[in-house]
């Protein structure tokens, strides 16, 4: 079988992919070929037809003499069944030929069809000395086969398949979020990747900006983000100095394939001198919000000043101020993309999460439904309002709905851990330890290691602290690299052993390496070197080095002006109220922690846990109460990785007893009496203690005392 590719490129091979040079080289004997494959109508040709295409200029002997001689060259070269001729005037191409154009042109109207064209019918391709009847059969040609791929494009509402693209997805079902990310993270993952079709998106070719908005239909209406990739890419064969189809590449690849989705924001900002001005303000933002720049905000609100009427200008403006910590700007912003957009699923994604970090998640739930009911095969709508859900302690509601993300999910898996999560955050931890420990033994790499470290987070909350510490060093074993993360499972549990010592130099070793000097540091790396610091400085605190605790602050302090994320700003507030309980000054460790906050629900939860103490001594006991409560919303393996659930449920069930509240105090009296069952002995007398309140609490109960 020989291969002949003539769309966006021009390729002989054989039926190995070996390239046929010696033919693709010799431009008017190719010619021929690709005449005898794509002329109309299909099958047999005259010899005189080629004749005036290819030697115009000779004599009838002549030409006739050339064109066997071609012919001869042609049969040899490929083969009998690829060149066929019947009597001495009839030449047809072959049953062992396959060409793309054809294949195109002959196909059904399907993606797959459509994704055979990759750009113009032989790009740059020549013939010296060829007749002008010639270049009009092949700009005839050109043009109905470009004509095709308009059509096609327009008249398909929904690809069925696409090229290949890059990588199998890393997510599975609800598992978007990377191991030890805020849920923060996923959920601006998932509103700055904007689906909007934006005002201006200046393409070389109709058929590159018809497949650019194809892809964007795609996105919009299924939220196939394999599908949308190929529709993108193709727009890039088409034209390939398209910035905003880039620009889509990278974002639609972002939840697919890391490398190839950084290639593709690279690309696109490559692009940027050609680019329009409202293309070139699009990228720019975006890669600033990348990098966690703070010009971000900046560009952004220039954007929305130039293109007020522009929808995806208000929601990247969006996107950086959620981002950024101004969370009743972003959910403005959100509002004004929706009224301009009603059907916009990403002004939706962004209203929900705004709400979320606003701490309002009754209303977060509703707009979520919102999405639901307007997108009900949506896997992203439902896969958003399971999270409220489960923020909101709803397990079950948050189950279902998570089965239903993953059943609409392209390509659905069962992921066993996504369930072992739900059951950890109901203190199911039987159930989540046998998922878990199945996932170590059966799994992926990949999956072993998120199982591991889900496991390392039940044991944690069940105050198995010695077993947590053997899985968190071979974790550590198994994931050494130059950051040094693989090392913050043993940190942690280090520092909840009270080894603080330890855990602070560990801490220290994880925020030390730097490829460049702190002033000069991304906002990416000031965000990261900021996070492990304030963990390394709440070890030392613990172990009552308040010096060094001080001068981290003021280290974080002055990196956190390199980040775009508002929660770094926040953190040297959080480690100043730790220096002020050390010294016992609850008053000023109380405006500290106030401070500190940046999200009770999507925040640094050890914050809501040092807060609520503070709060609870002060005797303000409803409001620790609420700010206890408030961490549970949070995932266990975002931010709430550095305090334990157990821990909040302790606190909370104090809280609330002390507010005369006996019913909700019982609740989590009962869910501290369940994690801690087989704790280690350090665990023995608050154990003990929650036990006996909650059966003080039980028995009051029966005897109908309020």
């Amino acid at each position: 079988m020989i291969h002949l590719r003539t769309l966006g490129a021009v390729e002989l091979t054989d039926g190995r992919g070996n390239p046929l040079d010696t033919v693709a080289t010799q431009s008017k004997r190719f010619a021929i070929l690709v005449y005898l494959a794509l002329a109309l109508p299909r099958g047999w040709h005259r010899r005189d037809s080629l004749l005036a295409l290819f030697w115009p200029e000779l004599d009838q002997a002549r030409a006739r003499h050339a064109l066997r001689q071609a012919l001869h060259f042609l049969r040899k070269s490929l083969g009998d069944d690829v060149i066929r001729t019947r009597g001495s005037e009839d030449v047809a191409a072959g049953p062992a030929l396959r060409c793309d154009a054809v294949e195109f042109e002959d196909g059904d109207a399907t993606a797959h069809t459509l994704a055979l064209y990759r750009g113009d019918l032989l790009p740059g391709f020549f013939i010296r000395d060829a007749a002008p009847e010639w270049d009009h059969w092949m700009d005839e040609r050109r043009n109905a086969l470009r004509t095709r791929a308009e059509h096609l494009t327009e008249r398909l509402g929904r690809p069925e398949a696409m090229p290949p693209v890059a990588a199998p997805a890393r997510r599975a079902g609800l598992r978007w979020r990377l191991p030890g990310l805020a849920a923060a993270a996923a959920f601006v993952a998932i509103v700055v990747g904007a689906w909007l079709v934006p005002q201006r998106a200046l393409a070389r070719s109709t058929l590159a900006d018809s497949l650019y908005r194809r892809g964007l239909t795609t996105l919009q209406a299924q939220g196939d983000r394999r599908a949308a990739l190929g529709w993108f890419e193709a727009a890039l064969e088409a034209s390939p100095r398209f910035p905003l189809a880039a620009y889509y590449a990278g974002v639609t690849a972002d939840q697919i394939d890391e490398q190839a989705s950084r290639a593709w924001f690279t690309r696109a900002e490559a692009m940027i001198p050609q680019a329009s001005e409202h293309d070139r303000l699009v990228i720019e933002t975006a890669a600033a919000f990348r990098r966690d720049a703070p010009a971000a905000l900046a560009i952004a609100d220039s954007f929305a000043r130039r293109y007020p009427t522009d929808p995806l200008a208000h929601h990247l403006l969006g996107a950086s101020q959620l981002w950024a910590g101004d969370f009743a700007g972003a959910l403005g912003e959100f509002r004004t993309e929706r009224a301009m957009v009603p059907e916009s699923r990403d002004a939706q994604d962004g209203i929900v999460a705004a709400l979320q970090f606003l701490d309002s998640l009754p209303s977060a739930e509703r707009e979520a439904w919102v999405e639901v009911h307007s997108a009900p095969q949506s896997f992203a709508a439902w896969g958003s309002l399971a999270v409220i859900q489960a923020a909101e302690g709803h397990t079950n509601n948050a189950k279902a709905s998570a089965r239903r993300s993953a059943e609409l999910t392209p390509g659905h898996v069962d992921d066993p851990l996504s369930a072992a999560d739900f059951e950890i955050r109901a203190s199911h931890f039987a159930a989540a330890d046998r998922m878990l420990r199945d996932g170590i033994s059966y799994g992926t790499n990949a999956g072993r290691e998120q199982a591991r470290w889900l496991l390392i987070i039940s044991l944690r909350n069940q105050g198995r602290l010695q077993e947590a510490l053997r899985y968190a060093r071979a974790y550590r074993r198994e994931n050494e690299d130059p950051s040094g993360l693989g090392a913050i499972p043993e940190a942690q549990v280090l520092f909840e052993l009270g080894r603080t010592d330890e855990a602070g130099a560990l801490f220290d070793s994880i925020a030390a390496p730097r490829t460049v000097p702190r002033a000069q540091a991304s906002g990416v790396d000031a965000r990261r070197e900021s996070w492990n610091l304030a963990h390394a400085a709440e070890a030392w605190a613990a172990a009552g080095d308040t010096t060094r605790v001080k001068a981290y602050a003021d280290t974080i302090e002055g990196m956190a002006r390199r980040s775009l994320y508002g929660r770094d700003r926040h953190l040297p507030s959080h480690l100043r109220g730790l220096v002020w309980l050390a010294r016992g000054d609850t008053d000023s460790a109380s405006v500290a922690l106030h401070a500190a906050v940046f999200s009770l629900s999507i925040g640094y939860t050890r914050t809501n846990l040092e807060l609520a103490r503070v709060l609870l001594d002060r005797g303000q006991a409803r409001e620790a109460a609420s700010v206890a409560s408030a961490g549970l919303a949070e995932a266990v393996d975002g931010s709430a990785y550095y305090a334990t659930r157990t821990e909040l449920h302790e606190l909370a069930a104090r809280a609330f007893d002390a507010a005369r509240q006996p019913d909700s105090a019982a609740a989590h009296y009962a869910a501290v009496v369940r994690a801690w069952g087989q704790s280690d002995p350090m665990f023995a007398p608050r154990l003990g203690a929650a036990r006996d309140r909650l059966a003080a609490l039980q028995a009051r109960g029966a005897r109908g005392v309020d």
